[in-house]
């Protein structure tokens, strides 16, 4: 994986801390969902295009 999504730090505290629930938001779905799938229960994915004006709207929905 590259940028954020790669940051093993971040995953790991994320992983310790009792009761937090995450979603990560990327256009990259595949590397998303393993990365939700990897954090646990709590994670989740949801596709976000900054680029694109609609994709943050769903991604509000998706809460």
């Amino acid at each position: 994986m590259r940028g954020p999504l790669s940051d093993v730090a971040v995953r790991r505290a994320l992983q310790t801390r009792a009761g937090i629930c995450v979603t990560v938001a990327d256009v990259l779905d595949a590397e998303g969902s393993a990365l939700a799938a990897d954090l646990g229960a709590r994670a989740r994915f949801a596709h976000l295009d900054v680029t694109a004006e609609d994709s943050s709207g769903r991604s509000e929905r998706a809460r």
